[in-house]
């Protein structure tokens, strides 16, 4: 897989990054900001606590997706099962 693995693909990953995070900061910080304007300062907290956790659990998305994406090489302790399991 990995020695077919093309730049486009890797490039994939990033648009999906950036077009998902724009969505969410438009989406939230426009949240926010209409409920501040509004006067409704309960709910403008409110989103602002939901927001923090999405934002913190999209930027672990995003060190998991960029971290996990490319060819790892697997320890001997790992490959001994695997051989067995390959043989048996």
């Amino acid at each position: 897989y990995w020695h077919a693995h093309h730049r486009f693909q890797a490039a994939v990953k990033w648009c999906f990054i950036i077009l998902l995070g724009l969505l969410l900061l438009v989406f939230l910080l426009g949240r926010i900001c209409i409920d501040f304007i509004m006067g409704k300062w309960l709910l403008g907290l409110m989103d602002v606590v939901v927001s923090s956790a999405t934002a913190l659990f999209f930027a672990g998305y995003i060190a998991v997706s960029v971290s996990m994406d490319g060819a790892k090489t697997v320890s001997k302790s790992e490959a001994e099962p695997l051989a067995k399991a390959k043989s048996a």
